[in-house]
């Protein structure tokens, strides 16, 4: 009877309350697996995971090695004992359950909240879960879920909207699962095959759900990023990603998720919505997605991605509104550059802007940037 009298608020309000008792500590970057020794530790702090899967026994080697663990096999009694744990990420209740199953894993949940309130119940969700039924049944504290876009080809922005929508209702973090290896026969090959193009598709995979407010990368799955204590050649670029992603993880951390918007010359894909002509940052760049952020401060910041995965892209913002400034966040260096802003009118003239700026030339300020094939970058915006 509870539950059908939240699930009537949530269809009348379009809010999920969740439990929020719980923050999440930093970034996360994961892998389906986990160290099973000290070499094989080294090799996964070196390609710059800080939260693994694994079994009780081996969270003294995860705590020497400084990272977190998503615990399986654990017990509610478990949990009380590892309450205080810093090595501790979480509790794995169950890796894609159907929706039938939210009702028991809700009871789990609760058990294990009421043992540990430090650390949160962990379930990942498949591509057949309802998120929304997922989140009023089980009220967990991040919301997780598969976005393999290189191997189901299915509706990759659809659930990323889907899931998106889902965790800001109810006001807890969204992790998503990619694959570390794009070709057509990785999960079956076991990554016996490299694409030569794995790693833009692989920054495509990472910099989209970015760019939609995401506070987690697990990459899937730990045969395709490691032999033994070594990387594979997908692992290395897997490893350049987090590398980035450690430097923008602090940054990406203090940023509240306000829209997401794509430009393309083509309908958008399904269930997304194209860049409004009065939005206050404008492109006519084709095949560009653009969230929007604010910092803790109040101050704007932009995730602009290019989704051609086969080149690269200049890509020219300008700016409905009075700019001063607009720094790039340097994923090399760790720090905010100054780019270079512009009189706009000087991209009224290109050919290419010329046929499609229209209704969209607001603002007599402007700053241009490449992209790289896939990937993204974050701007401060003053």
């Amino acid at each position: 009877m509870v539950r059908a009298i939240v699930a009537a608020f949530v269809l009348l309000t379009g809010t999920v309350h969740a439990a929020a008792d719980w923050k999440l500590p930093e970034f996360m970057i994961s892998y389906w697996g986990g160290p099973k020794d000290d070499a094989a530790a080294q090799a996964v702090v070196q390609a710059g995971f800080n939260t693994v899967m694994s079994k009780p026994d081996r969270l003294d080697l995860c705590r020497k090695h400084g990272l977190k663990a998503i615990l399986f096999d654990a017990t509610p009694e478990l949990a009380g004992k590892l309450r205080d744990d810093t090595a501790v990420w979480g509790y794995c209740l169950q890796d894609e359950p159907l929706n039938e199953r939210f009702p028991a894993l809700a009871d789990s949940a609760a058990a294990f909240r009421k043992a540990d309130s430090n650390h949160p119940a962990y379930v990942n969700l498949g591509w057949k879960a309802c998120p929304r039924t997922f989140v009023e049944t089980v009220r967990p504290q991040a919301l997780s879920y598969d976005e393999y876009w290189w191997w189901w080809k299915g509706d990759y922005f659809p659930m990323l909207e889907e899931y998106r929508d889902v965790a800001q209702s109810a006001g807890i973090p969204l992790l998503c699962w990619v694959e570390a290896n794009t070709g057509p026969d990785s999960e079956v090959g076991q990554g016996k095959v490299h694409p030569p193009d794995n790693l833009p598709r692989l920054r495509y995979s990472v910099y989209c759900p970015l760019a939609y407010g995401v506070k987690g990368i697990q990459w899937f799955v730990d045969r395709l990023i490691f032999n033994g204590a070594e990387l594979t050649p997908s692992g290395k670029d897997v490893a350049v990603i987090n590398a980035e992603l450690r430097r923008l993880g602090p940054v990406l951390m203090g940023l509240r998720s306000l829209d997401v918007y794509h430009y393309c010359t083509d309908p958008v894909p399904k269930n997304t919505r194209m860049l409004p002509h009065h939005f206050w940052v404008q492109t006519a760049t084709p095949e560009t997605v653009i969230g929007t952020f604010k910092d803790a401060d109040g101050g704007d910041c932009v995730m602009v991605v290019n989704r051609k995965v086969d080149k690269d892209q200049p890509v020219v913002l300008r700016f409905g509104r009075p700019v001063t400034s607009v720094d790039k966040f340097d994923k090399q260096k760790g720090e905010w550059t100054k780019l270079e802003v512009v009189n706009a009118e000087q991209f009224d003239k290109r050919e290419e802007w010329a046929k499609v700026f229209g209704l969209r030339r607001r603002g007599r300020v402007a700053v241009e940037l490449t992209l790289a094939a896939g990937d993204g970058e974050l701007l401060r915006v003053r």
